[in-house]
């Protein structure tokens, strides 16, 4: 087998809940992430650049009105917890497939079968057993199906031309279909518009004089330095924190009578996301799943490490034209 790194998807990788395939852009960030050089799996054939907008309005609004608005993120760590490690993608060559062969044994070896925390600073996926994965992944898919009922799943349907996570794609088609999901442009949004969202230049407008409560396990030392840089960044007004475990969030139980009136709630989780979202429901405004963006605010450089965590604005300021084509 030669090699399959081409910008396209097999016929197999295609999904019917997301069967429109097109460019991805994003308003402010069009210029560092060349839109034809990432694709984007959509529900819906709509006008795309109006999707974003959209997004925000439905933040905004949910802070305003005071309404419950989920967004849960959905990216390769969770679809590894969700379907177990899937190492063969059709899209690469023979070569990196017998890597990945290697490094799913000694994984399954080390592990066994169970699920290591993916970290990176303080930004941890979580910790858990085989036995615990197979009794907890029945509440994740149900997390899911509850959040596409009233908020917004992002979906991390994003590929270019190297390969990365789309061997999972079928496996997520199936469930949605098992689960009966009622699949929209409204409740299934692109993975990066979260990042998008938060790094672009509209965000300390979005979230001028708020009061935000973080959802996360950094201790004391890294707490300070991230409420430095949210109050800078984001201009927030007050900043209050619940605190959870580091790597078995899934297992936490959120102490409700202390989470303050606030304006949003933002989650940095791992994997026990679903677990914490499950809890929140009757919190009056926007919960959104955040994750790395955590190590954003705790060192503002983290931000030129993913792609959409930076803007157009912050790129041009490294000098740097197109980040697909730095290797971010």
């Amino acid at each position: 087998m030669s090699s399959k790194n081409q910008f396209s998807l097999p016929k197999g990788y295609k999904m019917s809940n997301f069967p429109y395939i097109a460019d991805f852009s994003i308003p402010g960030f069009e210029i560092s992430h060349p839109k034809d050089q990432i694709k984007c799996l959509w529900p819906n054939d709509v006008e795309k650049d109006t999707c974003f907008e959209s997004f925000i309005n439905r933040i905004t609004e949910s802070m305003n009105s005071r309404k419950y608005y989920p967004v849960l993120r959905i990216s390769d760590g969770e679809l590894e917890f969700m379907f177990g490690r899937i190492w063969l993608n059709k899209r690469e060559g023979i070569f990196v497939n017998v890597l990945n062969y290697l490094k799913y044994l000694r994984d399954t070896l080390q592990y066994q079968g169970g699920l290591n925390a993916y970290s990176i600073g303080i930004y941890r996926s979580g910790k858990y057993s085989l036995k615990e994965i197979r009794e907890l992944r029945p509440v994740f898919f149900l997390a899911i199906l509850d959040i596409l009922k009233v908020g917004s799943v992002a979906f991390h349907l994003n590929f270019q031309s190297k390969p990365f996570h789309e061997q999972y794609f079928p496996k997520l088609d199936n469930l949605l279909e098992s689960l009966d999901a009622d699949i929209n442009i409204n409740n299934a949004i692109p993975f990066y518009f979260v990042y998008a969202l938060l790094a672009s230049d509209r965000a300390k407008e979005i979230f001028n004089e708020k009061h935000i409560c973080l959802v996360h396990s950094a201790p004391p030392d890294v707490r300070a330095k991230i409420e430095k840089n949210l109050f800078k960044h984001l201009n927030v007004a007050q900043i209050s924190w619940l605190k959870i475990s580091a790597e078995r969030s899934f297992y936490d139980t959120i102490e409700l009578e202390k989470i303050p009136d606030c304006d949003v709630l933002f989650i940095g989780g791992g994997i026990g996301k679903a677990n914490l979202f499950s809890q929140l429901t009757k919190f009056s405004g926007p919960i959104i799943d955040v994750g790395f963006y955590f190590e954003v605010w705790r060192e503002p450089d983290n931000k030129f490490k993913r792609v959409y965590c930076a803007s157009d604005n912050d790129w041009a300021m490294r000098g740097i034209k197109n980040v697909f084509d730095e290797g971010i």
